[in-house]
């Protein structure tokens, strides 16, 4: 098992992350920023900068698990080839349905909070990006109109 990397604050990027906000993590890439006081990196990949791309440009590590539930749960619900299972085989099954139904669940009922501290940053990091990305502040700017006006 590899040995996850630490980086300490300023110390280097960070190599994935996990956000629902796609757009402002790219505002926050374009002003070389980190989110957190510490950050881990636990990823083994074979070709991290390849993994990274991926990871920010064509679909999240949740997205691309949700996707392969996605199809796993519809070759469940069609029979594909699951006959003569034998009984490991259909508890490893029902185990994975279960954690699809808990996960979608969990969507369903989950209340995304944003506090003052969290709100400060946001506002800070977009006024710095007006200054140092004009045109991607603008983009922001207008993304977050349209999503708070009528």
């Amino acid at each position: 098992m590899p040995v996850p990397v630490l980086q300490m604050p300023l110390s280097g990027d960070v190599a994935q992350t996990i956000n629902p906000w796609t757009w402002w993590n790219q505002a926050v890439n374009q002003l070389g920023g980190q989110f957190g006081l510490i950050n881990i990196n636990t990823m083994a990949s074979g070709d991290g900068a390849l993994e990274q791309e991926i990871v920010q440009n064509v679909a999240s590590y949740g997205k691309q698990l949700g996707r392969m539930m996605d199809v796993l749960s519809v070759l469940i619900a069609t029979g594909g080839v699951l006959h003569n299972l034998d009984p490991a085989q259909q508890q490893a099954i029902k185990a994975f349905q279960d954690m699809a139904a808990q996960i979608a669940t969990t969507k369903q009922t989950h209340t995304y909070t944003l506090s003052a501290m969290d709100t400060q940053r946001f506002l800070d990091q977009l006024m710095a990006l007006k200054s140092t990305n004009p045109s991607l502040y603008e983009t922001l700017r207008q993304q977050i109109m349209a999503a708070i006006c009528c």
